[in-house]
């Protein structure tokens, strides 16, 4: 319930961490987080930097995929 209210505030610094979230983390970067409030800190920054590699990749796939279909 803390998350997404961090996230409305501050959605660039406080990422929701809700169970969908948690297992697409603890899965991609095989972590064990659960729900507590005292894993939060480094689930967030975790979740933080796989969105930001994540976007990276999808950024450089969108670029190819423009240069090839001109």
């Amino acid at each position: 319930l803390l998350t997404p209210i961090l996230n409305a505030l501050r959605p660039d610094a406080f990422q929701i961490f809700a169970t969908q979230s948690r297992n697409f983390l603890n899965y991609f970067a095989d972590t064990g987080y659960t729900q507590a409030i005292s894993d939060y800190p480094a689930a967030n920054q975790q979740l933080t930097a796989l969105f930001a590699r994540l976007s990276e990749h999808m950024h450089e796939n969108d670029s190819r995929v423009a240069v090839n279909q001109q």
